[in-house]
């Protein structure tokens, strides 16, 4: 009986060691994170969706692998999902590691993330065209093409489809799954109007005959206008017309565009009271005392802010508002025009002095937001813009200039100034904000998550970079990805910008 009883506990001990054994293989397989971080992801490759990310160090089981283990499958905080092997060591038995192919994943969809300053999203893949608006900082845009050249992203924003300058933001994805992009149309020097709703051509300013319609939404060239401004000349598939200047978003200076009608219209008489709305489509927008930029400087409004129209120049190039109980004149340029300028009342100005302007002398030339090449550019130029002078920083060389883009500088060396030098105030506003240097990487480059060869974080897409900083040495640039910050040999960056602004971190 002893014996029996001996036996029976053998056995099921023996069946409980065997039930061990078989947990602790189920379980032996692993891979644990050797990176700072680690995407898991729907499906067995770089382009799809990214389940979440668990940082390094990080356990995981394993439940199968790809063909080539490249990837293995694993269970994760975020459910099933694959990991690369790039980024984890294994630890178990590969041959018990099942070959699987589900699940398949989903791809993710190419984006760009606006990481650094507000980007400008124009009609073409050039800063000379139309532009549809203004992405905030922190924003995101799904991505539908690229150019050929890689220099500008075709994304969907809700003003429009439109072109950003990819050196501006950073992108999110798989490039060779977005589309090459031709440009949509005709991209101009000059300045564009975009209609905001249905509207008719003319044969002349004022009348004549019917030539077609305009749909709402649609942008064109401008290539004249008549004495007051109340009519342009545009070009469509009609031919050459004329369109009221009637609720329309203009991109660039009415004063750029050449007068090839002497007519004019006589509006209302001038009460006081609000004769439409307009709206702000530059950063940043300055009233003036009168209908000049010699005069004194009054006040500003900012990108959407919208104010209403009590007059108007003669020439239809200036326009009085009242924002927020201030009344001033702003320059009919980057604006938005919400109802008919022919029914706004001229009201008599004194003759205007000189103006005062900066003609471009070079082929092209940035504008920045402060007096200085560190700082943020709002913008390039051709060579022969027209820009309004507003002020000279007082230790030169830079002017403060006005157009469609807003309030900006530019270098004196690079312009021929026209006008009376010494009726140019010395001013030192705006500031801007300084544009941190670039490091530009054209092939997958190992980064690390310490300034260290030990620390390896994976692979960095190609693409342009912030640097947020560098050690003592010089030996390791830190960057700004959508990874998160990772280190890079300082000698292996390309580096665009000033130095000198890197700040040490390490």
């Amino acid at each position: 009986m002893a014996r029996s009883i001996r036996a029976v506990l053998l056995f099921v001990l023996l069946i409980t060691l065997s039930g061990l054994s078989l947990v602790s293989a189920q379980g032996s397989n692993v891979v644990v994170v050797n990176a700072g971080a680690a995407n898991i992801r729907s499906g067995p490759a770089a382009n799809t969706t990214s389940l979440g990310s668990v940082p390094g160090g990080t356990e995981l089981v394993v439940t199968g692998r790809n063909v080539d283990m490249t990837w293995w499958r694993v269970n994760s905080p975020y459910g099933v999902g694959w990991v690369s092997d790039e980024l984890v060591v294994f630890r178990g038995s590969i041959d018990a590691v099942p070959i699987v192919n589900q699940p398949v994943g989903t791809l993710e969809t190419a984006t760009i993330f606006i990481d650094r300053f507000p980007a400008t999203v124009y009609r073409n893949p050039n800063t000379d065209s139309f532009v549809v608006g203004i992405a905030p900082q922190g924003a995101s845009l799904v991505v539908s093409g690229r150019t050929a050249d890689g220099n500008w992203w075709k994304v969907e924003t809700s003003a429009g489809t439109g072109f950003v300058e990819a050196s501006k933001v950073a992108f999110r994805g798989d490039v060779t799954l977005v589309a090459i992009v031709t440009d949509p149309g005709p991209s101009f020097d000059g300045p564009t109007v975009r209609v905001n709703a249905n509207t008719g051509v003319s044969s002349a300013p004022g009348g004549g005959t019917s030539l077609g319609t305009v749909p709402a939404g649609y942008t064109l060239p401008t290539g004249g206008r008549n004495a007051d401004n109340t009519w342009w000349q545009v070009a469509g598939e009609w031919g050459v017309g004329w369109i009221p200047v009637n609720n329309v978003s203009l991109a660039g200076a009415a004063s750029n565009i050449r007068v090839t009608s002497n007519t004019t219209f006589s509006g209302p008489a001038f009460t006081g009271g609000s004769f439409g709305t307009v709206i702000i489509e530059a950063d940043r927008k300055v009233a003036y005392n009168e209908a000049s930029y010699a005069s004194p400087p009054m006040w500003d409004a900012r990108l959407g802010a919208q104010g209403v129209v009590i007059g108007r120049s003669y020439d239809g190039l200036w326009l009085q508002v009242v924002f927020n109980n201030y009344t001033g004149w702003i320059n009919f340029s980057g604006i938005t025009l919400q109802t008919n300028i022919a029914g706004i009342p001229p009201v008599n100005t004194a003759p205007p002095p000189v103006e005062n302007v900066a003609v471009i002398n070079t082929h092209r030339l940035n504008v920045r937001s402060g007096p200085g090449v560190e700082y943020s550019d709002l913008g390039s130029f051709p060579g022969g813009t027209v820009l309004s002078v507003t002020g000279r920083h007082p230790t030169l060389p830079w002017l403060r200039v006005e157009g469609d883009f807003g309030v900006g500088w530019v270098r004196i060396m690079f312009i021929v100034f026209r006008g009376n030098w010494n009726a140019v105030p010395e001013v030192t506003q705006p500031i801007g904000s300084i544009e941190l240097p670039i490091a530009v990487v054209s092939i997958n480059w190992q980064v690390y998550s310490q300034p260290d060869l030990a620390y390896p974080a994976g692979l960095l897409a190609p693409g342009e970079y912030t640097i947020v900083g560098r050690t003592a040495d010089y030996t390791w640039g830190q960057l700004q990805t959508p990874q998160g910050k990772v280190w890079m040999p300082y000698a292996e960056i390309v580096l665009r910008g000033v130095e000198s602004l890197i700040p040490v971190v390490q």
